[in-house]
């Protein structure tokens, strides 16, 4: 009955797939993951299942608690772009309010030395070969934070969902998340992670064809979330009119 299911659903993404083939367009997808500090056998796991489809990962890092080996690693798998994932991934809403590191909670100045220091060990980490994509923790950024976060060399911010707190910076968002958060960090089912799939490509084929972005969390994935993600990644592989881009590559420059 699952595969039933799944079935019906992928049968739903080759549908809206096919719209953007009758008017010549490529589907363009990439994959994010979030909260990496160190090498450990997911991450692995991760880079193995990517690197045999030509998947390119940008990976999220938390500058504060970032490992030297990463650098090492991320440097022998081009496929990998390293981005500053905040500083150090720490909570400053208040009691009741989402989880924000870079909100509005604390002076703008703080927040951006704070990335400042953040960009700068990054950079020792990777060289040449970190992002210019900056993610907020919790996917949650304060618009005058992102204003000058341009100032400290990021190009873009990448954040869920489709609306933009302003547009002084590029925003190379995420839509689709196959973990469900609120029930315990559990894996969506095959039929949910396609169905919201389609739903966002019939988003972006309204925004002149734009890029989906597909998010992921590999510290926290069980059994059933890697199943998930490869029975995903494989689908879109196979598919003539999609294809999977490095994230810095959707960067649009924004005049001052």
């Amino acid at each position: 009955m699952e595969k039933s299911e799944a079935h019906e659903h992928f049968a739903k993404l080759s549908a809206e797939l096919a719209h953007w083939s009758k008017h010549g367009q490529i589907a363009r997808f990439f994959l994010r993951d979030d909260d990496a500090i160190e090498i450990t056998p997911d991450l692995i796991h991760l880079q193995k299942m990517t690197a045999t489809r030509n998947i390119p990962i940008l990976l999220a890092v938390i500058p504060n608690f970032a490992k030297c080996e990463l650098g090492k690693f991320v440097k022998s798998h081009p496929q990998i772009t390293p981005a500053v994932h905040g500083f150090s991934h720490e909570n400053h809403a208040g009691k009741g309010e989402k989880k924000t590191e870079l909100g509005a909670h604390r002076p703008v100045d703080q927040v951006l030395r704070e990335l400042n220091d953040a960009r700068l060990k990054m950079i020792g980490l990777f060289g040449h070969h970190l992002s210019d994509i900056l993610v907020p923790p919790w996917n949650r950024i304060d618009g005058y934070v992102a204003a000058g976060a341009k100032g400290l060399g990021f190009r873009a911010i990448s954040g869920f969902g489709w609306k933009n707190p302003n547009n002084d910076i590029s925003w190379i968002n995420t839509h689709v998340d196959i973990i469900n958060w609120r029930k315990n960090a559990s894996a969506k089912s095959i039929a949910e992670v396609t169905d919201e799939l389609t739903a966002n490509l019939q988003i972006a084929r309204n925004k002149a064809f734009a890029p989906v972005g597909i998010l992921s969390h590999h510290l926290v994935h069980n059994q059933l979330c890697w199943h998930i993600l490869d029975e995903l990644l494989e689908y879109l592989c196979n598919q003539k009119n999609v294809k999977w881009v490095n994230a810095d590559d959707l960067i649009v420059n924004i005049d001052p």
